[in-house]
C-alpha cells in the first residue's frame, strides 16, 4: 500500500506555533505564510527522552535498557490560481530500543510527496502525485562480541498517480485514475561485526 501522509495547510494569515514539554516527550508546531498568503508552511515534530526514566528503575534489566523516538513533518502549499495548487510534504520518523544490553532494534520511515491539484470546472478536478517512501529495519546484536552482527531489511516505493474526481450532481461521485509503483526490496542482509 502507499503511505500518503496528509496534513492540513499552514496558517495563511500569520505566523503561529505551539510547543509542549512533558516528562517523557516534547512536541512542537510552527506554521504561517511564506512571503504571501498564497504560500504557506507547516512544520512539526515530536521526540521522546525516556532513557532518563529507565535509568531510575532499580531493576538492572530496565536500567540497562534504552528507548527513543522522534518524527518530523514538513508541509508547503502554494496557490497559483483558482484552478491550480501545489503541495509538497515530507515526513521522517525513527524508533530505537534496546532491552537489558541485548540487541538494538531500529525502525525508520521516510517519505516525500509532491501533488498538483487542477480544477477543470466546478464538477471535475485532478491530482497528479509523485512520491517516494522508504522503510528500514535494523537489528544490531552486540551482547556477545564473538557473535556480533548487523541485520538490515528495507523496502522503497517510487510512484506516480493521476487521480480524477467527477461530481455530476450532489448524489454521485466518480473517481478514476492511473497509478505506477516501483518497489525495491532489500530482503535481509546479515553482516558479522568485529567487536
Amino acid at each position: 500500500s502507499i503511505m500518503d501522509v496528509s496534513t492540513r495547510d499552514g496558517n495563511s494569515k500569520k505566523l503561529t506555533g505551539t510547543a509542549g514539554v512533558g516528562p517523557l516527550t516534547s512536541k512542537f508546531t510552527l506554521e504561517g505564510p511564506l512571503g504571501s498568503e498564497k504560500t504557506t508552511f507547516l512544520v512539526g515534530g515530536r521526540v521522546t527522552y525516556s532513557n532518563w526514566l529507565l535509568k531510575q528503575i532499580p531493576d538492572d534489566a530496565y536500567k540497562n535498557s534504552k528507548a527513543s523516538f522522534y518524527d518530523i513533518m514538513l508541509n508547503f502549499s502554494h496557490t497559483f490560481s483558482d484552478k491550480d495548487r501545489i503541495y509538497i510534504s515530507a515526513y521522517t520518523s525513527s524508533d530505537k530500543f534496546k532491552l537489558n544490553e541485548d540487541s538494538t532494534y531500529a525502525y525508520q520511515n521516510k517519505n516525500a510527496i509532491v501533488k498538483w491539484k487542477h480544477n477543470f470546472n466546478g464538477k471535475l478536478y485532478s491530482v497528479l502525485s509523485t512520491f517516494i517512501n522508504q522503510y528500514d529495519y535494523t537489528v544490531e546484536g552486540r551482547s556477545n562480541p564473538k557473535d556480533a552482527f548487523d541485520l538490515k531489511f528495507g523496502v522503497q516505493q517510487l510512484g506516480a498517480k493521476l487521480d480524477f474526481k467527477f461530481n455530476p450532481n450532489n448524489k454521485h461521485d466518480i473517481n478514476f485514475g492511473l497509478q505506477h509503483l516501483l518497489y525495491t526490496v532489500r530482503p535481509g542482509e546479515r553482516q558479522p561485526i568485529d567487536a
